[in-house]
């Protein structure tokens, strides 16, 4: 991951930082809306969502975003 990325302000929902705990955790698309009591598509969603607003271009980095930064 760049380093810039820890250095950006970022802005994450309430619902997104449990998305970004459940990635830092490893789970697919499908066990996340099962942990969260939606369908798989509003967790494929919000995943792209969260990522997006991260700056990152995979799940993996999402998730190590989450760890480093407190969020997961």
């Amino acid at each position: 991951m760049p380093a810039e990325a820890v250095d950006r302000p970022f802005r994450v929902s309430k619902r997104e930082v449990e998305v970004l705990g459940l990635l830092a955790r490893g789970l697919w698309d499908r066990e996340i809306g099962d942990a969260l009591a939606i369908a798989q598509r509003t967790a494929t969603w919000r995943v792209t969502n969260v990522s997006d607003k991260l700056r990152v271009s995979s799940r993996l980095e999402a998730g190590v975003f989450a760890l480093r930064n407190g969020l997961a």
